[in-house]
């Protein structure tokens, strides 16, 4: 894809718009994470959260909602069509399972959605958006395949409420790591691995002024379980230290990342991240490389307000 000279928020418009036209076109058949995120050429970690902050909805959800009313309008304007027959069409692997979907989002079972439902649910749509009524019967108002899954110039990024912020872009360099590895979730529990590798690193002198202290978040908490996320508590040490006693040794590359200061409680660092994704990523030029994000604490949390933390968020980016 030739990016030169275009503006940044065109070719995100154009990575994700070329998604949501794909699956629109494929809502038949399986639409993996993996499959999704090639066709925007973003990697399956960053292309989760990029979908979310532009969209609205995550992929999941999003390909869910398109194939539930794309049967919604077949169920009405194909009555020669079974129940299974417009499941299977629609990408969902059962009738059991598309049963189960139907009726969790509309609030009503297929059949008595072709006998009347469809109708309901229309009015109260139009009541609800103030509309005016008009002559128009259930059938006509879903009068097409394409009233529900037409995507096409679905995105525009409005660049007019774009939050203003402070990313620098920087050249980080090479870390030589000593870690301990949480694998509940980016939460308050952290604290705990991070003790723990202060316990092993303060008797072995290896916590010194210059010492950096991060931690690296290596899953997407809209993909991975919440209490599943892997989290590496992280502090800089000489080479040749030897891990022991569940300590592991990695290497930082160096990287080039984008840089966002964040001061605030622990509750914000999510929406910081969503942030940078968000209102900073799309006009920058620059897109997500291929390596998890991570955060260098500046100040010891012990030091501060309980919770607050003071810390830079770092993304590491390449050019578009």
């Amino acid at each position: 894809m030739d990016n030169k000279n275009c503006n940044p928020i065109k070719i995100y418009e154009t990575r994700i718009n070329r998604v949501l036209r794909f699956i629109n076109e494929n809502l038949e058949k399986e639409l993996s994470l993996g499959m999704l995120s090639r066709e925007a050429f973003f990697s399956p970690y960053h292309f989760h959260r990029i979908f979310l902050s532009i969209v609205g909805e995550t992929p999941g959800d999003f390909v869910k909602r398109l194939r539930l009313e794309k049967a919604a309008n077949l169920l009405i304007i194909r009555p020669e069509y079974s129940i299974t027959e417009i499941a299977l069409s629609c990408g969902f692997s059962s009738s059991s399972t598309f049963a189960r979907a139907f009726r969790d989002y509309f609030n009503y079972s297929a059949s008595d959605w072709r006998n009347g439902g469809a109708l309901a649910y229309s009015e109260k749509i139009r009541n609800s958006k103030n509309c005016k009524t008009d002559s128009k019967t259930g059938k006509e108002y879903f009068q097409t395949e394409e009233y529900f899954s037409s995507v096409d110039n679905y995105l525009s990024i409005n660049n007019q409420s774009r939050k203003i912020m402070n990313v620098e872009i920087k050249k980080m360099p090479k870390l030589h790591l000593a870690y301990v590895s949480h694998n509940q979730g980016y939460n308050s529990k952290v604290g705990a691995a991070f003790e723990k590798l202060c316990r092993w690193a303060g008797p072995r002198g290896l916590i010194k002024k210059d010492s950096i202290f991060l931690g690296i978040s290596l899953d997407n908490p809209d993909i991975t379980p919440p209490d599943k996320c892997r989290y590496y508590a992280s502090m800089t040490i000489p080479e040749g230290v030897e891990a022991t006693g569940g300590i592991g040794i990695l290497d930082l590359p160096e990287l080039n990342c984008a840089v966002y200061r964040y001061e605030g409680y622990q509750d914000g660092i999510e929406q910081a991240y969503n942030d940078v994704y968000k209102n900073w990523l799309p006009e920058s030029g620059y897109q997500p490389d291929d390596y998890p994000s991570y955060e260098i604490y500046l100040r010891d949390p012990n030091e501060e307000p309980k919770g607050f933390f003071v810390l830079e968020v770092c993304l590491p980016v390449k050019p578009l």
